[in-house]
C-alpha cells in the first residue's frame, strides 16, 4: 500500500473547523491570537456573576443571548469573507431563508423506531374518536 502523499490531505482547524493550508499546519507557530471558547465561556459567566442587581436567572439568559449573538456574528463573518468591499453582504435574513429553503421552516425528531405500534395506533385511533365526537367549544 502505497503511502497517501501529504499534499493532497485537507487539513481542517480542531476549533474552528476552517480549511487550513498545508504550510500552517507544518509551522511551528502557534496563534496565540485564537480565543479559546471554553476560556471565553467562563470569563463571560464570571463577569455576569458580578452583576449584584439581577437574578440568576436573568444572568442565565443574558449569558444564553451573549452565545446567540456571538454564533451569529461568527456565522455572518465568515459567510461574508470573501465578499469585495462595495458588494452586498449576505444578511442574518438571507441565511434562516436559505436554512428554509434547503431544510424546511420546521425540524424535528423522529422517535418512531423505538414506538412501539400497537400502543400508538391505539393512541391515534382514541384521538380520532375524541375528536369526531366534539364540538366547538369543547374542553378536554
Amino acid at each position: 500500500m502505497k503511502p497517501f502523499p501529504v499534499e493532497q490531505a485537507k487539513f481542517y482547524h480542531s476549533r474552528i473547523y476552517q480549511p487550513m493550508e498545508l504550510e500552517e499546519v507544518l509551522s511551528e507557530g502557534d496563534n496565540e491570537d485564537e480565543v479559546d471558547d471554553e476560556v471565553a465561556d467562563f470569563e463571560e459567566l464570571r463577569r455576569l456573576g458580578n452583576f449584584d442587581n439581577v437574578t440568576i436567572a436573568e444572568k442565565k439568559f443574558m449569558h444564553m443571548w451573549n452565545s446567540v449573538v456571538l454564533a451569529w456574528l461568527s456565522i455572518i463573518a465568515h459567510r461574508n469573507k470573501d465578499k469585495k468591499v462595495g458588494k452586498k453582504l449576505i444578511s442574518m435574513a438571507d441565511v434562516v431563508k436559505e436554512h428554509w429553503t434547503t431544510y424546511g421552516r420546521n425540524s424535528f425528531l423522529d422517535m418512531t423506531e423505538e414506538c412501539e405500534s400497537e400502543g400508538a395506533n391505539k393512541m391515534v385511533a382514541y384521538l380520532r374518536e375524541t375528536t369526531s365526537k366534539s364540538k366547538t367549544g369543547d374542553k378536554f
